[in-house]
């Protein structure tokens, strides 16, 4: 790969299955991350793991606001036989307001082709609500700052309950970003939040350390027992 890629699982936390893996990546000398043009064809040209895996793919502030992109997106999920109900595109909160029209334009067009739309880092900015309310979304990620400050923390506590209904109401699954510990998953089930994600489930790993990582998961769902094995291998 010209890019270096590690893949944090993401959790259901209804059973601690995998639902998929957002893709990482190691920021170029430039000091710029890639397209995520150019990150699906890397990852999905070594990707090993079942397509009924999600792929969570970070998008840069040209990708969101740009047609360009859109269909080249579209050309490359063609041209590799990706199943396009298998990605999940990130856009953030940097995308500035006087962009919201032209990000919303781009991303509903790619949700028309089955390409599912997450807003990473929540709460993170000012305009979070508006980001909620004007673009086409299906996930909401809850920053780590709230998730780890919420066992300490009443208030945010109920923030978070709030949020996290507010998006089930737009029919958005939520996520819980930064789970490092079993109090911040307790919080994060409290809040009724969906998914999980975080170094209490898994360190970001290699492609094969994922399919490792997998395999074993999925043991483990089915053979409680494979618990052992799980922990002697490092998981």
């Amino acid at each position: 790969m010209k890019h270096k890629f590690r893949f944090q699982p993401l959790v259901r936390l209804s059973n601690h299955s995998i639902l998929g893996y957002e893709a990482l990546c190691v920021k170029a000398s430039d000091n710029k991350f890639p397209s995520a043009v150019e990150i699906l064809k890397e990852v999905f040209s070594g990707w090993s793991i079942s397509s009924d895996s999600l792929m969570f793919i970070n998008m840069t502030l040209e990708d969101v606001v740009s047609t360009d992109f859109c269909h080249a997106f579209l050309e490359v999920i063609d041209s590799m036989d990706v199943n396009a109900n298998s990605i999940v595109l990130e856009v953030n909160e940097n995308t500035k307001p006087e962009m919201l029209t032209a990000a919303k334009k781009t991303l509903s067009l790619l949700r028309a082709n089955g390409i599912k739309i997450a807003l990473d880092d929540f709460g993170v900015q000012y305009a979070s609500i508006d980001y909620m309310s004007e673009l086409p979304l299906d996930i909401i990620k809850i920053d780590q700052k709230f998730i780890q400050a919420a066992p300490a923390d009443k208030k945010i506590r109920s923030i978070l309950k709030h949020i996290t209904a507010i998006a089930h109401d737009m029919g958005c699954s939520v996520v819980a970003e930064g789970i490092e510990n079993s109090l911040q998953l307790e919080c994060a089930k409290n809040i009724s939040a969906d998914i999980g994600q975080g170094f209490l489930f898994s360190a970001p790993l290699s492609n094969i350390e994922s399919k490792r990582f997998f395999d074993l998961n999925e043991l483990y769902l089915y053979l409680p027992k494979a618990q052992t094995a799980v922990q002697a291998l490092g998981y």
